[in-house]
């Protein structure tokens, strides 16, 4: 089996200078990809905060619409409870009283309205806080 070596070339040996500039670019090229990946970083951060700020006020209009629909059930069933016990001290033989205390006890003790708070946005803020 034959071995082939290399022919020795002279080289001329390297200059401070140019391990220097060698050095340099490297640093740079380093340097620069950390801060452009920095920048890229922090403007996909500032587009998730305004994706979150425009879900979060979308939920907090979606939130006031389901208050405001749960008042004004609430003020029916509070004005309903008022004219049921206004009710209840008539006499009951009479067929109109009787209608109106079924109708009323319908319209209070049945139909109420709840609300649920949609904390969505927040949740997924708090687990974006934990994992970081």
């Amino acid at each position: 089996m034959e071995v082939h070596h290399h022919p020795h070339l002279p080289h001329n040996a390297k200059k401070f200078k140019e391990y220097f500039l060698e050095f340099l670019m490297i640093f740079l090229a380093v340097s620069l990809g950390f801060i452009a990946e920095n920048l890229r970083e922090h403007f996909s951060d500032r587009s998730k905060e305004k994706q979150y700020i425009e879900v979060f006020i979308r939920n907090l209009r979606d939130d006031t619409a389901g208050l405001k629909h749960v008042i004004e059930a609430d003020s029916k069933q509070v004005n309903g409870i008022d004219s049921f016990l206004h009710l209840v001290h008539l006499p009951m033989n009479i067929d109109s009283n009787r209608e109106q205390f079924y109708h009323l006890s319908i319209q209070c003790f049945y139909n109420s309205a709840t609300f649920k708070s949609n904390d969505a946005t927040l949740q997924q803020l708090k687990v974006r806080a934990i994992t970081g």
